[in-house]
């Protein structure tokens, strides 16, 4: 039986709905969770669902063929070997990043293997990578700082020759007085 070929109407089923799911992911992140207790998973799951994330276990076979639809996520292919679960960002990718690398420290069990996020390949390094950077919201508020640091010098230098006014005039006033 060839890898393209897809036996019976639930197995066109289910890579039409992991197609589905891959094609409306901001991400994904492919992961070995091979000696993980159904409670390691059940607890993984939960916490994925906090950060819009979702976990699902893989038949390689049937996501090789629904990965073919993806375009750039052919190299994904290489890593379904073994019990393979599937990680989903429907969010921040760098939170997701962080659950997963925060839970594999925790877990040696669970390793990642590769990603796939915002159209571009990711190897376990690039993801561990992507967990070492701040937070969206952190990036944003870098960003604000960023821009308005020149915004407030440039008050501060416009405001110099009024504030030198009023400090020549308020000179003049306790000379008089």
């Amino acid at each position: 039986m060839s890898a393209d070929r897809i036996p019976g109407e639930s197995k066109r089923w289910i890579v039409s709905q992991l197609s589905e799911k891959l094609s409306k992911a901001d991400g994904v992140i492919l992961a070995q969770y091979q000696g993980l207790t159904v409670l390691d998973l059940t607890r993984l799951r939960m916490k994925l669902r906090q950060i819009q994330g979702e976990l699902r276990i893989l038949q390689n076979r049937l996501t090789k063929i629904a990965l073919k639809e993806i375009p750039g996520a052919a190299p994904l292919t290489m890593h379904l070997k073994g019990p393979t679960a599937a990680v989903f960002c429907f969010g921040d990718p760098v939170a997701l990043a962080k659950a997963l690398k925060e839970f594999s420290d925790e877990r040696e069990a669970f390793r990642v293997k590769a990603g796939f996020v915002s159209g571009r390949y990711l190897e376990s390094v690039d993801v561990a990578r992507l967990a070492a950077l701040p937070s969206r919201p952190a990036l944003l508020g870098q960003t604000v700082g960023l821009i308005a640091s020149p915004l407030r010098r440039l008050v501060t230098v416009l405001s110099q020759p009024q504030r030198a006014l009023v400090q020549v005039l308020g000179q003049v006033a306790r000379k008089k007085s």
